[in-house]
């Protein structure tokens, strides 16, 4: 259910993250279903992407009551997650 479609596939892997606050984590609990082949890389790349976004929400959240400096380097971080 999780890695039906790649939208949702990186839906769940965002909130899990944003959730867990640590895309270490989330990512360390599927890579063995890769390694089993229980999924295909295919299936876990955009929950993986899905990690790597929501592990800067943490960032953003964190920056919002703070300097236009600090709003600026937090989207800098999801900037660069979204485009690695």
């Amino acid at each position: 259910y999780l890695f039906g479609t790649p939208f949702q596939s990186l839906l769940c892997g965002f909130l899990a993250t944003a959730f867990a606050q640590s895309s270490t984590l989330v990512t360390s609990l599927v890579v063995p279903f890769v390694a089993n082949n229980k999924l295909s890389v295919k299936q876990i790349f955009p929950f993986i992407m899905g990690a790597n976004i929501g592990t800067t929400i943490t960032a953003v959240i964190a920056s919002i009551s703070k300097s236009d400096a600090a709003l600026a380097i937090a989207l800098t971080h999801v900037l660069f997650n979204l485009i690695g």
